[in-house]
């Protein structure tokens, strides 16, 4: 009988052979599948009961961790009979390890030899096949109940690291190569394992563009400015905001329309009223046509910025995230109010998690001011929120700053 298991770690846990499979879900009991785990990733060695009592149990009192122990190693033993009746854990005094003659081969430790092994070849092609198939291993991270465990996270991190390396190494390749929908298929599946890199985002979007996808590419650069205010209370990046100048352009090369093919291109779907909402990069474009139309006009003062943001006031010790969420709903509630409020001439922006930038076309100073003040007014009129402040700014080209609120 064929005694050898497969064991994967990544994404999900499981350990199978053709009898059967040990998984979260079969085994019904994530202390024994901590248990399982920790033993098959350190098989080379012995583990004595009181590494094996801190791996488990930590700085928790179990009342009799020695008996809790023997317990649960009575129980995986038995788990582990649906393979066969090999002896899978063996016994030593003060020592548990696995059974050496019962072979295990691991996703992990397969990408990790690829990983290595890519490393070293200088053929693109054996290069990039090696890459591909260590990246076709790598199914997810670790799932998050066992990459949290203590002894565990280093590991999981590692490889992720490891992941990540290899997946920027063959969009290289993808790159010089010009195999574009690969290199796209490569940052989706690697934006999967970490939606935060920047640099994957970039990828994507610039492999969308050499397939004259520049529409994708747009959508998806909206979708990664959401996603970094939301997750990191900034805007994009130079990096992104370059390529999304670069898609603008792109999107009509080599095109020569009519017209009314023009004008319908600029037009925007349906009504337009109410204040027109940009993205960031948008917004500094429009304020420097502005900007000269006013000095063009020998009135550099009729253009006005207001600059809102939003904290969190100290609201019966309400804890960070209690904060955040605070001013998340708040923003949500001020958005509202720009919307309702402002003419239709008017330009906002998401500047940051907790901050928008308005600007104020063909005003007067006493004008802009009370615009500000009645924004302000009319968040707390309408939802009467103490739970957070909004500060009014009024900028001017001139890096002049006046506060209002």
């Amino acid at each position: 009988m064929d005694k050898k298991l497969k064991l994967q770690i990544f994404s999900e846990f499981y350990l199978k052979n053709k009898n059967a499979i040990i998984n979260s879900e079969t085994a019904r009991s994530q202390q024994l599948i901590k248990l399982l785990l920790y033993i098959l990733m350190n098989r080379e060695r012995e583990i004595s009961h009181q590494e094996l009592i801190d791996v488990l149990w930590g700085e928790k009192n179990t009342g009799n961790p020695a008996g809790a122990l023997k317990n649960l190693i009575y129980r995986l033993r038995s788990m582990m009979m649906r393979l066969g009746d090999e002896e899978y854990i063996v016994a030593r005094r003060g020592y548990y390890r696995w059974n050496m003659q019962v072979d295990v081969e691991s996703d992990y430790e397969e990408f990790e030899q690829l990983c290595t092994s890519a490393k070293t070849v200088q053929e693109i092609d054996e290069k990039e096949r090696i890459y591909e198939k260590a990246l076709s291993i790598y199914k997810g991270n670790v799932q998050e109940d066992l990459a949290s465990e203590r002894w565990m996270v280093p590991i999981a991190t590692w490889y992720q690291s490891m992941y990540l390396s290899a997946a920027r190494e063959l969009i290289e390749i993808y790159s010089d190569k010009k195999e574009f929908n690969k290199m796209q298929q490569t940052c989706i599946a690697a934006l999967k394992v970490d939606e935060l890199d920047e640099d994957f985002h970039y990828w994507l979007m610039r492999s969308l563009m050499e397939q004259y996808k520049v529409d994708l590419a747009l959508k998806h650069y909206n979708e990664a400015t959401r996603l970094f205010q939301k997750h990191l209370g900034i805007r994009t990046s130079e990096l992104l905001n370059q390529v999304y100048k670069e898609m603008i352009s792109l999107k009509n090369v080599n095109t020569t329309l009519d017209g009314k093919n023009i004008l319908d291109d600029l037009m925007e779907s349906g009504r337009r009223e109410g204040v027109y909402f940009c993205e960031f990069v948008i917004f500094k474009e429009i304020y420097r046509v502005e900007a000269r139309r006013a000095l063009r006009n020998n009135n550099a003062t009729v253009e006005f910025i207001l600059l809102l943001t939003m904290n969190a006031r100290n609201y019966y010790n309400e804890t960070e995230e209690g904060k955040l969420f605070n001013i998340r709903v708040g923003m949500e509630r001020l958005e509202s109010v720009l919307c309702n409020y402002l003419r239709a001439g008017d330009v906002v922006s998401r500047y940051s998690d907790n901050q928008f930038v308005i600007l104020l076309s063909t005003c007067k100073e006493e004008f802009a001011v009370r615009v500000g003040q009645r924004i302000v007014d009319m968040l707390f009129q309408q939802y009467s929120d103490k739970k957070v402040e909004l500060r009014c700014e009024m900028l001017t080209d001139g890096n002049n700053v006046m506060v209002i609120t």
